[in-house]
C-alpha cells in the first residue's frame, strides 16, 4: 500500500484462530476468504499500521492454508476411521440375524417333528386304550356335573379348597387316574354324610356394613347355617358366609338362637330346603317400613288420620267413662254436684225462678240439649275421618294406576318391575284406608251407643225432675 509515495504494511497485533470444522460466518467446512478476514480484522481489533513486506503478508497467507489444509485432512480421516467401524458393527448384527433365523428353523423344525411325533403317539395310544377314552370322558363330565352341583354347598364354608381337585378332572387332556376317580367318589359319599349333621366350627363371616370376622357358626346339613342367631348365606366361589341385612321373622331367629345354644337333643327350627333360595325370596320381601313407603305422601296422611281419629277416639272414651262414673255417684248422692249433667241439672233447677210447668219444661229441654252436645263431642268429626280415609285410599289407587299406565307408555310390559312401584302404591294405599276406615267406624259406632245411653239416662232424670217439681207445685 502506497502513502505518499512510500510502500507501507499494515500488520496488526492481535491474534485470529479459526474453529476446526466451522467459518466466522458459519458456514462449515469453508476458510474465511483472506481479504475479508484482513478486512475484518481492520474493524474490530485494535490495530497498528507498521511498515511490512509483501512477501511476508504472503508467507503468512500460505502458512494459515498449510494450516487449514491439515485440519481438513484430519477430519476426513477421522470420518474414515468412524465409517469403518460402523460397517463392522453392522456386518456383526447381520451375522447375528441369520445365525438367529437359522435357529428360529431349526425350532420350527423340531417343532413340527414333535407336533407330528404326538399326534402319532396319541393315535397310537387311542388305539391301544380302546374303551378307556370312555371312561375318560365320562369321568370328565361328571367331574364337571359335580362341580357345578357342589359349588353352593355349605360345606365348602366348612372345608374351604375341597373342590379344587375338579378343575384338573375336567381338562379335555387329563387322563383320570384310580386315585382321583377314588377321591371323587369319596366327595360324594362326604357330601351325603354332611347332609345329615348339625356341625358347629369357625368360618369367616362378611357382616352387613361389609366388615369381616371369624365367628362360631352352626350349619344344618346343607340347608342353613346360623350365627349369633342370624339366617346366613354362602358365597359360592369365596368359601365365604354372608350375614344378609334383612333377616327372617324374628321366631324363625329365636329358634336359630335356641339351636345354637344347645348342646344335645331334639331342637325345632326353620330350614330352607332349596339350600337358599327360599331364604333369599323371604329377605327381599318389603317389611312394614317398606310398605309405608310404597304407600307414598297419600299412604302418610291416611296413617296420620287414623292417628287423630284414635287419639280422639281415645280421648272421647275416657271423658265419657268419666260421666258415667260421676253420673253413678251423683245418684247414691242426695247434695248435687257440678261434675257431671245430672247434678248441673238439679243445680240448674234449684236456682231457677218457675214460671209455670211449660217453662219449666222448655228449661230443662235446653239443659238436656246442652248436655248433649257436650256428651256427643267429636263424634261427627271421628265419623268424618272414618269416612274420608277410605276415600284417600281410593285417591292412592288411582294415583298409582296412573303411575303405572306412565310406565307402561315409557318402557312396555316387557320388564314387571318398571311397574311394581305404581301397583305398590295403589293396593298399599287402598289397605290402608280401609284398615284406618273400619277400627274408625267401629270406634265410633261404641262411642255413639256409650253417648247415647248417657242422653237417655240424663234425659230420663230430666223428666223425673221435672215430674218431682210438678207435684211439688201441685201439692
Amino acid at each position: 500500500m502506497s502513502l505518499g509515495g512510500r510502500k507501507v504494511g499494515i500488520r496488526f497485533q492481535g491474534r485470529c484462530e479459526s474453529v476446526p470444522g466451522r467459518s466466522v460466518l458459519g458456514r462449515p467446512g469453508r476458510v474465511f476468504p483472506p481479504f475479508l478476514w484482513l478486512w475484518w480484522l481492520l474493524m474490530l481489533l485494535p490495530v497498528q499500521i507498521q511498515a511490512v513486506t509483501l512477501e511476508q503478508l504472503i508467507e503468512t497467507i500460505r502458512k494459515e492454508g498449510v494450516q487449514e489444509h491439515r485440519h481438513q485432512e484430519a477430519r476426513l480421516q477421522r470420518f474414515l476411521e468412524h465409517h469403518q467401524e460402523r460397517q463392522r458393527l453392522l456386518k456383526q448384527l447381520e451375522a447375528k440375524v441369520e445365525a438367529a433365523r437359522a435357529r428360529a428353523d431349526a425350532l420350527r423344525s423340531r417343532f413340527e417333528a414333535n407336533e407330528k411325533k404326538l399326534a402319532e403317539l396319541d393315535q397310537k395310544w387311542r388305539q391301544e386304550a380302546g374303551d378307556m377314552e370312555d371312561l375318560f370322558t365320562q369321568a370328565r363330565q361328571n367331574a364337571s356335573a359335580i362341580k357345578t352341583m357342589l359349588a353352593g354347598s355349605l360345606v365348602n364354608a366348612q372345608k374351604p379348597g375341597r373342590l379344587d381337585f375338579l378343575a384338573a378332572l375336567t381338562e379335555p387332556r387329563h387322563r383320570a387316574t384310580l386315585a382321583d376317580l377314588r377321591r371323587l367318589w369319596d366327595l360324594l359319599l362326604d357330601e351325603i354324610a354332611e347332609a345329615g349333621r348339625v356341625v358347629r366350627f369357625q368360618a369367616p363371616v362378611i357382616a352387613p356394613d361389609g366388615t369381616e370376622g371369624k365367628r362360631a357358626v352352626v350349619r344344618v346339613g346343607v340347608f342353613n347355617a346360623f350365627s349369633g342367631g342370624h339366617y346366613l348365606r354362602y358365597l359360592a366361589g369365596s368359601d365365604r358366609l354372608l350375614e344378609p341385612a334383612q333377616q327372617p321373622p324374628a321366631r324363625f331367629r329365636r329358634l336359630a338362637a335356641e339351636l345354637e345354644q344347645a348342646q344335645q337333643g331334639w331342637h325345632p327350627v326353620a330350614l330352607d330346603p332349596s339350600r337358599g333360595a327360599l331364604l333369599a325370596l323371604m329377605i327381599q320381601q318389603p317389611d312394614w317400613r317398606e310398605r309405608l313407603r310404597q304407600g307414598g305422601v297419600i299412604g302418610y296422611l291416611i296413617l296420620a288420620l287414623g292417628a287423630l281419629g284414635l287419639l280422639l277416639a281415645l280421648v272421647r272414651g275416657l271423658v265419657l267413662g268419666r260421666v258415667a262414673r260421676r253420673i253413678e255417684r251423683q245418684r247414691r248422692s242426695d247434695e248435687p254436684r257440678p261434675d257431671n249433667p245430672l247434678g248441673r241439672l238439679q243445680l240448674a233447677l234449684t236456682r231457677h225462678n218457675h214460671g209455670g210447668e211449660e217453662a219449666l219444661a222448655v228449661y230443662l229441654d235446653e239443659l238436656i240439649q246442652q248436655e248433649s252436645r257436650r256428651l256427643y263431642a267429636g263424634m261427627t268429626f271421628l265419623a268424618l275421618l272414618a269416612t274420608i280415609s277410605p276415600l284417600l285410599g281410593l285417591l292412592g289407587t288411582v294415583t298409582g294406576m296412573i303411575e303405572t299406565f306412565d310406565a307402561i307408555a315409557l318402557f312396555g310390559t316387557g320388564d314387571p318391575k318398571l311397574m311394581s312401584g305404581g301397583i305398590s302404591q295403589a293396593l298399599v294405599t287402598t289397605q290402608e284406608g280401609l284398615a284406618v276406615a273400619v277400627p274408625l267406624l267401629l270406634i265410633h259406632s261404641l262411642l255413639r251407643s256409650r253417648a247415647d245411653r248417657l242422653v237417655a239416662e240424663v234425659s230420663q232424670a230430666g223428666a223425673e225432675l221435672l215430674e218431682r217439681y210438678s207435684e211439688a207445685d201441685h201439692g
